[in-house]
């Protein structure tokens, strides 16, 4: 069932139930505690009430944590339980078994966002519709801030200290470009134009990088000066790019629907593009840590879409997750893997799983809206829900 904005409220605060395993109790009283509470009570393991003696009927051996305990928390500690979560409106946050989740911006049409992005302050995002925007928001929630508006077609989206740079344009003919617009907002400027069909972008300090997906090019544009260099030709429909300090990385989706597709990378400076992986079914989002390269291969059927790792120097192709249903965009940390699924585009999910393999561990669902592109910073991971709306998760 599609998720809710709670009531927009100056600051929204909801609190979980259960005890932090920090005040010295372990699971906590299910039951409330007496105003005959001692200064050194230890919370219950179990739903007893105090005993009127300065401790629970069942205590813990270090007591609590807390001088007292509060009368209104229904047997846990106050200041200490496992949720506490807030967001500035007009975003909203409410408590979930797994932590603190964020509405951060939306009403849009559904379908219209795509690109997503964040640095140390702000989400950003693009919304792909005639009335096109670059918008942002701060992390904790607040008033969404347009960068640009008025865009034609805004897809794809990277973010460094330099601006915000995005791909955009109709499909077809020559009207495709990638743009630039400073972080505080202001008036685009086009870094490259004449593009069929401007896809994949990804930006470092110095340089963007960009697919034209029906051209089949590959490319870099100085920030500085630019200047534009190939990177690559005579591709076959290449679509998400991604940079680290050595390489770029995309993929080469090729049929869609046969094992014909690729995963390429060519150093910074220049030279030959090599694969990294082939036999790949409909290759879609990519992302590196430096050491390894990570994508989406996702597939033809709900069951055979799967996440992938390679080293970046090249070898055999890892799954670190198989049989998913439409995976569609994914993220990094050089911890875990993140990814989200599109799943028919009536339902989604947020995932994630170690770099190192393991378990895959279900983190965001909804039975009645897709999701999108996926990003992180050091504590939260946010995602784009097709009802057109960003979302955020802490812990990540």
């Amino acid at each position: 069932m599609r998720w809710v904005p709670l009531a927009l409220l100056p600051f929204a605060v909801v609190t979980c139930t259960g005890d932090d395993a920090s005040n010295g109790g372990t699971t906590g009283d299910a039951g409330a505690d007496t105003a005959t509470d001692g200064t050194t009570g230890g919370d219950g393991t179990t739903p007893t009430p105090d005993s009127g003696g300065g401790v629970d009927a069942s205590s813990d051996a270090t007591g609590d944590a807390g001088a007292t305990d509060s009368a209104v928390d229904g047997g846990r500690d106050s200041g200490v339980d496992a949720c506490s979560c807030a967001a500035t409106a007009p975003s909203t946050a409410k408590c979930v078994a797994n932590g603190c989740l964020v509405w951060l911006a939306g009403g849009a049409s559904a379908n219209t966002f795509t690109g997503l992005a964040v640095d140390a302050t702000n989400v950003y995002w693009t919304e792909r519709n005639n009335a096109g925007q670059v918008a942002a928001v701060p992390v904790g929630g607040g008033s969404t801030r347009p960068l640009a508006q008025g865009l034609s077609f805004p897809t794809n989206l990277a973010v460094t200290a330099a601006g915000a740079f995005y791909s955009g344009g109709p499909v077809g003919g020559t009207a495709g470009f990638v743009a630039k617009v400073a972080l505080a907002g202001g008036t685009p400027v086009a870094l490259a134009s004449g593009l069929v069909t401007a896809d994949g972008v990804a930006a470092d300090g110095t340089s963007v990088y960009f697919t034209d997906y029906t051209a089949g090019t590959v490319a870099m544009v100085s920030i500085g000066s630019g200047t534009i260099t190939s990177l690559a030709t005579a591709q076959s429909f290449p679509d998400a790019i991604a940079v680290d300090s050595t390489n770029a990385y995309w993929v080469n989706v090729a049929s869609g629907t046969s094992a014909d597709g690729s995963v390429m990378k060519v150093p910074l400076g220049g030279g030959t593009a090599v694969p990294l992986a082939t036999g790949q079914v409909h290759p879609r989002a990519i992302v590196s840590d430096g050491t390894n390269v990570y994508w989406i291969d996702e597939g033809t059927t709900t069951t055979n879409g799967a996440v992938m790792k390679i080293a970046i120097g090249g070898g055999s192709p890892v799954a670190l997750a198989s049989t998913q249903n439409n995976p569609v965009h994914i993220a990094t940390d050089g911890i875990n893997v993140y990814w989200t699924t599109f799943e028919g585009g009536v339902s989604g999910h947020l995932f994630k799983v170690p770099v190192g393999g393991g378990a895959p561990i279900p983190m965001a669902a909804s039975s009645s809206s897709a999701y999108g592109q996926v990003a992180v910073d050091a504590t939260s991971v946010y995602w784009i829900d097709d009802i057109g709306a960003v979302m955020k998760l802490t812990p990540k």
